[in-house]
């Protein structure tokens, strides 16, 4: 699916009325305004995956909840529409945020940002998910990975079993 495809098919499920009122667990689509700085569409699902409603969202703004950010990928392109050349940033940005109760949560956010011909942004078209147990999976590889490496390496059984203890406290 090419770039534009990806933009249109979220366009798509944050515009369409039947589509956007649908319960997905999974999957929040968005759409956010940076003139007035403010969510203007999103699916009903970020109260479960963010535990706050759009008017608190838009009230705190989500980088006050963003607690680390770990991975960005940016990939830039443009589209001609009609006499306006668009530019259009795609974004893969992993966060750990703070949810409304407390929780640490590690979600995704692949959004497209659409600028005007003076490469302004005007407006976010996303897709936030969790990715909490990818993170824990990749985390828990690591660290039987290192295990494997020290016991191959620790002569004391005692010593591989400290070490193996530390590692299970990153987790």
């Amino acid at each position: 699916m090419s770039n534009s495809n990806n933009l249109q098919f979220v366009k798509e499920q944050i515009e369409e009325p039947e589509v956007r009122n649908v319960d997905n667990n999974s999957q929040v689509f968005y759409k956010y305004d940076y003139k007035d700085e403010s969510f203007h569409l999103i699916t009903p699902t970020v109260e479960k995956l963010l535990g706050y409603t759009i008017d608190e969202l838009n009230k705190i703004g989500f980088q006050s909840i963003v607690r680390n950010q770990l991975v960005e990928r940016k990939t830039s392109y443009s589209l001609d529409h009609s006499s306006n050349n668009l530019h259009i940033e795609e974004n893969f940005i992993t966060y750990l945020i703070e949810t409304h109760n407390g929780e640490s949560k590690w979600i995704e956010d692949n959004s497209f940002i659409i600028c005007d011909e003076f490469n302004h942004r005007v407006t976010r078209y996303g897709i936030l998910k969790d990715v909490g147990a990818y993170i824990r999976e990749e985390k828990l590889r690591q660290i039987i990975s290192e295990i494997l490496e020290a016991s191959n390496s620790e002569k004391n059984l005692s010593d591989l079993f400290k070490f193996i203890h530390t590692c299970i406290k990153k987790l």
